[in-house]
């Protein structure tokens, strides 16, 4: 090894080096202090930025996102068919594809439900959501002999044809005070597949007897407070083939909610989008 590479400087290099590096220290230093109020800065802003709440609309709903509770029983909750089968999940699409604009459906059905017992879910399962629109679909099972506390049947229908209609309108009037756009929908009807389709009343009287007078208070009721109605009871109605949609004789099967889902798409598309080119429309 060679010696003379460990021979130490002299001491006047030594102390021009030791300046040296203390002069680059303080640059370093001094370029540190100047920049640590920007980088304070910068982070601040970002920390602001990172906490800035997300725009809403003025119903608490994304802006760019259309927000729909749809409100009912075992029907509207797609008892018996698999979920891509659903009016709901139907109309989804077809609306998402229709407003061009991403569309969230919330399913807010109850199997066995009736609306004078919906209305205590009302505030939890519907205005808590903050939606710009809510269909409501109720009837068939107010208008029934069944009563779900014994699994067998009365001598009345389960809710009073003008119980259920106060109830409705207490749904409707909580919903249009919160300013929502209310959509009622009349319920579908029964057919003779029903297991208590024996039941002395049905047979004297026809399997609809009750149901008729129930799709019919929904239709008052749409009347009276001047909101939007889609007839699902109807429709079935019209055409005895679309008698043959139902798994049970109470719930439509996938045919049934595809008819459905072609009634309610169009006329929530043509609803939507009348709200948004009216400004002074209340959603």
């Amino acid at each position: 090894m060679n010696q003379a590479n460990h021979t130490r400087p002299p001491a006047t290099h030594r102390s021009k080096n030791r300046s040296a590096r203390l002069f680059r220290l303080g640059c370093i230093a001094a370029t540190a202090c100047c920049l640590l109020p920007i980088v304070r800065k910068a982070n601040a802003q970002q920390t602001n930025d990172n906490h800035q709440p997300s725009p809403i609309s003025r119903n608490g709903a994304m802006p760019d996102r259309l927000r729909i509770v749809m409100f009912g029983d075992s029907i509207t909750n797609g008892a018996g068919v698999k979920e891509p089968e659903t009016f709901r999940d139907i109309a989804q699409k077809e609306l998402t594809r229709k407003l061009a604009k991403p569309v969230e459906v919330v399913n807010a059905g109850i199997n066995g439900d009736i609306v004078t017992l919906a209305t205590q879910r009302l505030e939890k399962d519907v205005l808590n959501r903050k939606p710009d629109l809510v269909t409501v679909m109720f009837g068939g099972n107010e208008a029934g002999f069944y009563r779900p506390e014994t699994n067998g049947f009365a001598a009345t229908p389960r809710v009073s044809r003008d119980a259920f209609k106060t109830a409705l309108e207490t749904v409707v009037d909580r919903l249009q005070a919160a300013k929502i756009t209310v959509v009622l929908m009349t319920c579908p009807p029964m057919t003779d597949k029903y297991w208590g389709a024996d039941l002395e009343p049905y047979q004297q009287n026809g399997i609809n007897f009750l149901v008729k007078d129930y799709a019919q208070t929904m239709r008052d009721v749409a009347a009276e407070k001047q909101v939007e109605l889609v007839d699902v009871y109807d429709a079935f109605q019209q055409d005895d083939r679309r008698l043959t949609y139902f798994l049970d004789g109470l719930h439509p099967d996938a045919r049934g909610h595809r008819l459905i889902a072609d009634l309610l798409a169009p006329r929530l598309a043509k609803i939507i989008s009348s709200r948004q080119t009216s400004p002074t429309e209340h959603r």
